[in-house]
This record gives C-alpha cells, structure tokens and sequence, in this order.
C-alpha cells in the first residue's frame, strides 16, 4: 500500500495566501490624544519679546478616517 500526498498545485497555494493577505485588518480601538499648548514668545528657546500669545489643541484620533 502506497501512501501519498494529494495533488495541490502551486498557483492554487499562492492564490489561498494573497487572499489572505489582502483582507482589510480589524479597526483600531484606541483613545483619543489630546495636546494643549500655550504660545508666547517667552516659552520660545531663544526667547523674543514678542507680545503675541496664543493657545493651540490638538486632538489625535486613531479611529477617525480620512474622506478624499
């Protein structure tokens, strides 16, 4: 009695792996990052004497997509 392995091609390998491959991965669930900074030119390095000042926040969430 001759035991062997069943006939698999190739191409039919290679086709079972990129398809694989190419399904969308899960969504990401993680938490907002939110910076806050205060602007004014003696927070600067080399300070200035600038009067101006200002308040920036970023928030950055890895959940939310991009619309083209």
């Amino acid at each position: 009695m001759k035991l062997s392995l069943p006939d698999i091609s190739i191409r039919s390998c290679l086709l079972a792996l990129a398809a694989a491959l190419i399904l969308p991965a899960p969504a990401a669930h993680a938490d907002p990052i939110t910076f806050i900074a205060n602007l004014s030119g003696a927070n600067e390095n080399p300070t200035n004497a600038s009067p101006a000042t200002g308040v920036a926040t970023i928030v950055l969430d890895p959940t939310a997509r991009l619309v083209a």
